[in-house]
């Protein structure tokens, strides 16, 4: 009997090893459906292997059917709760991909409890609370990553994001200058600038900053649209007019917003 139960066994690990290398072999040719289908036939012969369960998942992911990606990731976790990448993936597929920004965060802080000095975890940790709108821990985590990546461009661009969300515009502005010195051709991080400037009052270095966007950008109508109305700010007419004229011809919608602001009641429109 003992000697039965044993050869069962036996058998039925070759014919998971079979259906397992089966679907290793189909994952490699990005056939993710057949793949996927002979990682649940292996694991109808050994349904608490670790590796069946978490490959089944990146082939989930790979097609694209996400929530049973996270759902397989489980069942790898299940089997080993202290593994990092199953916290990591479900909190990156639950934060890019499901829009899930509480699991994801979730996800993140067990992952971080596994290991603590990764960059991604950290980041895509403060990208799920600014989601959330809990910017003040999200700088934080951006600031860990920043210290395992002092010359991150997304780390440093979002903790920018966090800090002018609350309204913090000098400190903002200087993580948007480091992101420039980063990649000084990023259109993004110019017009931000620009926009914490303006709410300064510091309107001759927000038209720098606009410039410097536009010369990125050149028809990106908002640009040119603020650029105006901190022409207008500081009585540099000429300078307004041209802007605002060349927003509308990008945007003709902008021609009633600037007949109705009043940083642009001394621009001719006409």
């Amino acid at each position: 009997m003992i000697l039965l139960k044993k050869r069962a066994l036996e058998d039925a690990m070759k014919d998971y090893w079979h259906w397992y290398n089966k679907a290793q072999k189909l994952a490699k040719k990005e056939k993710f459906k057949k793949a996927i289908a002979c990682f649940e036939k292996a694991l109808t012969f050994c349904e608490d292997d670790y590796w069946a369960w978490y490959n089944r998942a990146e082939a989930l992911y790979k097609r694209g059917d996400y929530e049973q990606a996270i759902a397989s990731y489980e069942q790898a976790a299940r089997i080993r709760p202290d593994d990092y990448w199953t916290w990591y993936h479900r909190g990156y597929l639950a934060l890019e991909e499901l829009d899930q920004f509480e699991d994801a965060f979730l996800y993140f802080e067990t992952a971080q409890t596994l290991k603590r000095d990764d960059y991604w975890t950290w980041y895509y940790k403060g990208d799920a609370l600014r989601h959330l709108q809990r910017y003040s821990e999200a700088i934080n985590c951006y600031e860990q990553a920043l210290k395992l990546r002092p010359n991150d461009y997304w780390a440093c661009y979002r903790k920018g994001d966090s800090l002018r969300h609350l309204k913090q515009y000098e400190a903002a502005i200087i993580c948007y200058q480091q992101v420039t010195q980063i990649n000084a051709n990023s259109f993004w991080p110019w017009y931000k600038q620009g926009d914490c400037h303006r709410h300064l009052e510091q309107y001759a270095d927000a038209i720098i900053a606009y410039q410097k966007a536009i010369e990125l950008e050149p028809e990106d109508d908002y640009a040119w649209y603020n650029l105006a109305c901190c022409a207008a700010k500081i009585d540099l007419i000429d300078l307004a007019t041209q802007a605002i004229k060349i927003a509308i011809s990008f945007n003709p919608q902008h021609q009633m917003m600037a007949q109705n602001d009043p940083d642009l009641k001394s621009v001719n429109l006409i």
